[in-house]
């Protein structure tokens, strides 16, 4: 967390109990950081850094995606240009002044993964409602500590992985970096709506009135960057980007591992207590897990089909699983790709990256539609469009999901149709902020029209998928 603009201040930093605060709203913990240091310190350090571009790459925790996702671009980034100083900064730091935003930010990432892990995701919509209004009710304070922080850190460009803040970011960078570029990279496969990541603030309301009369022109500096037609198609139709400023991947953001080949050693099935010659299911939901996954065991288990469960950071699962037969429980690993090189097919659930990283390693997908948190209600229909799994009203139907998956000839039509989806977003998108960068003050020079696609000259490495 950087020092904050008055030195000798202290803050402080919110810890949360979530079932001890909702037994007895108790919990909650505040622990008193050390004081800020003086405004020589960025002066001092914007001197050391000398020629080299300031890259902030912003993210949050609520859910794993966007950290996953500036992980594995920050990585990258550092083999692509080491000419760039590339930082991974936490929304939450850059915030952490505005009232009481570190004690709502908590309770909402505390909530937020209890809604995972318990299956409650139902009441989605009406969560991301309420945080779009607090956000609108408390653009101000938001967008003078942002101003604060980018004052004082300086940022040659400015990459977003984030929805919901884009406006308030944007409005911020621009007042004190008018001529910084700003960049979204959706990590979602389409805009939920309602500003979730295109379009501006209604908090800003007089402003929005002026900025909906006029269309964007080539010297904005908002950039979005799309995994899918469908996602530049709402970019284009939100009417805030300049046409030229509407990029396209060829999907979302993948770590680096997805490309790799195997670990030596590899994982076995007999390794992990799973026998070699029947079918297995790996079981994910995400990096907190879910205790909809017993459930999931069970019913696969009557049908012959082993379990790989990635229970994540839930513990619990892990020791409900533990030892059942039939079902291998693993804990948190960065191992994925590895894990489903032993699978027939993908059961759980349909976020952007879940997916992405199915279809990379030419995993069928099993979905349900059933409490579909609103953010990621496209991708079922993307599952269904690219023929690369079943989407079921319900999970208690996955006894004729697994049916239909083994009748002859249809895993390996999904097998196929997933191999026909190359993303390669972890070598575009570098070379894409690298022509921002170079081309933003002259972006007519480029030639470049609705939609772009990239497509890294190098050669671009493949997974190393069992299939």
């Amino acid at each position: 967390m950087p020092p904050a603009e008055n030195p000798g201040v202290s803050h402080f930093e919110f810890t949360l109990d979530l079932p001890a605060f909702f037994r007895h709203g108790g919990g909650l913990r505040a622990v008193v950081l050390e004081p800020a240091a003086p405004p020589d310190y960025f002066v001092a350090r914007n001197l050391l850094r000398g020629l080299m571009t300031l890259v902030h790459l912003v993210f949050f925790d609520f859910g794993g995606g966007h950290r996953a996702a500036a992980t594995a671009l920050g990585a990258r980034l550092g083999q692509a240009h080491a000419e760039w100083d590339v930082r991974l900064v936490n929304l939450k730091d850059m915030l952490g002044h505005v009232p009481h935003y570190r004690l709502i930010a908590t309770i909402s990432e505390e909530f937020y993964s209890a809604m995972l892990k318990n299956g409650f995701t139902a009441g989605s919509r009406q969560m991301l409602k309420t945080l779009q209004n607090a956000i609108r009710h408390e653009s101000a304070p938001i967008e003078k500590a942002l101003r604060i922080w980018w004052r004082q850190t300086r940022p040659d460009l400015v990459v977003s992985l984030i929805p919901n803040f884009n406006a308030c970011m944007h409005a911020a960078l621009r007042d004190v970096r008018p001529g910084v570029p700003y960049v979204t990279v959706m990590t979602d496969l389409a805009d939920a709506g309602g500003h979730f990541w295109m379009g501006e603030s209604k908090g800003r309301a007089v402003m929005d009135l002026f900025r909906k009369t006029r269309a964007p022109d080539e010297k904005d500096s908002r950039y979005i960057i799309c995994g899918g037609d469908y996602a530049v198609d709402q970019a284009h139709l939100s009417g805030w980007y300049h046409p030229h400023h509407i990029l396209q991947s060829s999907g979302m953001l993948l770590r680096p591992c997805f490309y790799e080949p195997p670990k030596d050693p590899a994982l076995t099935r007999e390794r992990l207590g799973l026998r070699p010659d029947e079918p297995v299911a790996l079981v994910m939901f995400g990096g907190v897990g879910s205790h909809d996954s017993v459930r999931l065991v069970r019913r696969l288990d009557r049908l012959g089909v082993q379990s790989l469960v990635m229970c994540g950071k839930n513990h619990d699962l892990l020791k409900d699983l533990a030892g059942k037969k039939g079902c291998a429980a693993i804990d948190f690993t960065d191992d994925i790709p590895g894990y489903m090189r032993l699978a027939d097919f993908f059961v759980g659930k349909p976020g952007p990256g879940s997916i992405s990283e199915a279809v990379q390693m030419r995993l069928p997908i099993v979905l349900s539609s059933r409490s579909v948190m609103v953010q990621e209600q496209y991708n079922l229909t993307w599952v269904r469009e690219r023929k690369v799994g079943i989407v079921l009203p319900d999970f208690r139907r996955l006894p004729d999901a697994v049916r239909l998956l083994f009748r002859e000839g249809y895993l390996e039509k999904c097998r196929a149709a997933c191999a026909r989806q190359h993303n390669h977003a972890l070598f575009q998108i570098p070379e894409m902020l690298a022509w921002i960068a170079a081309h933003h003050t002259a972006p007519a020079q480029t030639g470049l029209r609705r939609g772009t696609s990239f497509s890294a000259e190098q050669d671009l490495p493949r997974a190393a998928a069992r299939h």
